[in-house]
């Protein structure tokens, strides 16, 4: 990916929303560095500035400046689509009706096909009645699908064709992906993503996708450029309906969850407390599938090991502390209030009352907006204190998560071990004089195939070895820096264990 292209990451992921009381400003995403050359930066920081600006001005009700501050930024990045829907906005909020409808179809040309988000935005009330933004929503699939073959084209533009990337299109999950993947892992994907959405809409969030999600699996080079931090493995920015993962896996699957809730939470006008959002994308990252092919938690994943540990340690964050604390207190201390919050939906999930209380929730946010009275009523129980007391007794009385399975043992010896990671398994180890070290396994692999089987985590692994069979050659297909490998690995005769050195 040139220098060039990568600068034109920034309308993608670098992005700002109007200040309103239901979708109030996101914070800068502190993981995104879209631009690190000099040439062309300054107009890009300019914009930037320039989009921040304005939304300093909507949130004091200065239309007016905030409507010279956008077209300022739209002269450095004329289709920047978040601009310009603020745009819109800004010029309805200014009595600039047609105008404003023409700004919204600019960003929706551009990308931005919100429909949910348009048909509730308080800033758009007085166009609703206008000739042409009645035939701008009844257009809508129209606009979506233009939208979404922008989205695509830009993708494609930015990431380049040839260079191991895939892209693909799904009109009816309304998804756009740019991955750095396998056109098979791509599939596979895109099929977990669909039994996720059936699930969570089914059991919790209901309703339709109402825009189009980009979703970026960048190849190991370009992830590090976008993302700023170290040992971040992805980000859902909902400015941008942009998810962005370093591979598939749970991280995926937390951050697509982030992606529906606020699908849900902008279609009711609502933002929900933190440990609420986070909690929830906790819950899915570890999922097993129905009878009906809907993804359901399963619950037990690495995080509740934390929260059990702290449990019995009585070091669990108070939950009067916990369901008021900001996104970025939250996030201080994730290893903890991550797992916590994750835990405590855990508890309402197995009782069966998790839908009870989101419901309950949502019908009493604006006097409840930590959602503690929702959630003393789904537990049944008379205050939050009985709560935490009943919660605390069922993390320490719970049974760990099971040891993870790892190859070796009696299934299939490969001399390997191996540790969960997003979207694989990592070979922290190879046995000397092992089958893997024969077929030149070294450790750092990340092994995403089994026989061209993807292996996202360790539920998948023993399915895709199959059967034991002496003398049986398997391929692993694993992931060396940014190269990938098939690697034929011939079972010994026995398989007897021999663990790895």
């Amino acid at each position: 990916m040139t220098r060039r292209r990568l600068r034109s990451l920034l309308p993608l992921l670098l992005v700002v929303l109007v200040a309103r009381e239901a979708r109030p400003v996101p914070p800068p995403p502190a993981t995104t560095d879209p631009v690190r050359d000099a040439d062309g930066g300054a107009d890009s920081r300019r914009a930037a500035e320039l989009s921040k600006r304005a939304v300093g001005h909507i949130a004091e009700g200065k239309w007016a400046e905030a409507e010279a501050n956008i077209e300022q930024a739209l002269q450095i990045v004329p289709d920047d689509p978040v601009n310009l829907y603020n745009l819109a906005c800004v010029r309805a909020r200014l009595g600039k009706g047609e105008a404003a409808v023409e700004s919204l179809e600019r960003a929706a040309a551009a990308g931005f096909a919100d429909f949910g988000l348009i048909a509730g935005d308080p800033d758009l009330e007085s166009v609703r009645l206008l000739p042409r933004f009645k035939k701008f929503v009844a257009e809508k699939d129209r606009w979506q699908r233009l939208a979404a073959n922008r989205l695509l084209a830009g993708l494609k533009a930015q990431f380049g064709e040839g260079k191991g990337y895939v892209y693909d299109l799904d009109e009816e999950q309304k998804i756009v992906f740019a991955a750095h993947l396998e056109p098979a892992a791509l599939g596979a994907l895109n099929q977990s993503l669909a039994a996720q959405a059936k699930g969570l809409r089914r059991d919790l969030f209901g309703g339709e996708p109402q825009a189009y999600l980009r979703l970026v699996v960048p190849s190991p080079s370009d992830y590090r450029k976008i993302m700023r931090l170290r040992g971040v493995g992805g980000a859902y920015h909902p400015a941008s309906r942009t998810l962005v993962a370093e591979r598939p896996g749970e991280v995926i699957r937390h951050e697509f969850t982030h992606a529906l809730h606020h699908n849900d939470r902008t279609a009711s006008g609502q933002e929900h407390a933190a440990w609420v959002v986070e909690g929830l994308g906790v819950l899915y990252e570890s999922v097993g599938t129905d009878a009906e092919g809907a993804v359901v938690p399963d619950g037990r994943n690495r995080r509740l090991v934390v929260a059990q540990a702290a449990a019995h340690r009585r070091s669990l964050v108070p939950l009067a502390r916990l369901m008021k604390m900001p996104a970025d207190e939250l996030l201080r201390r994730p290893n903890l209030t991550y797992a916590q919050s994750g835990a405590l939906m855990l508890y309402l999930y197995e009782r069966g009352v998790l839908r009870t209380f989101y419901d309950q929730y949502k019908k009493g946010l604006k006097e409840d907006p930590a959602g503690e009275r929702a959630l003393v009523a789904a537990a049944g129980k008379k205050s939050l204190g009985e709560v935490e007391a009943a919660f605390s007794k069922w993390l320490m009385d719970a049974p760990p998560p099971a040891e993870p399975v790892r190859i070796g043992g009696h299934a299939a010896f490969l001399g390997l071990a191996l540790s969960p990671a997003e979207g694989g398994l990592a070979v922290t180890a190879v046995a000397q004089g092992g089958p893997a070290e024969s077929a030149g396994v070294e450790a750092g692999d990340m092994v995403i195939e089994v026989n061209g089987k993807p292996v996202p985590d360790y539920a998948a692994l023993r399915p895709a070895i199959g059967t034991y069979s002496p003398g049986r050659t398997i391929t692993l297909r694993v992931l060396r820096g940014e190269q990938y490998l098939n690697l034929p690995v011939k079972l010994p005769d026995s398989p007897r264990p021999r663990a790895a050195q």
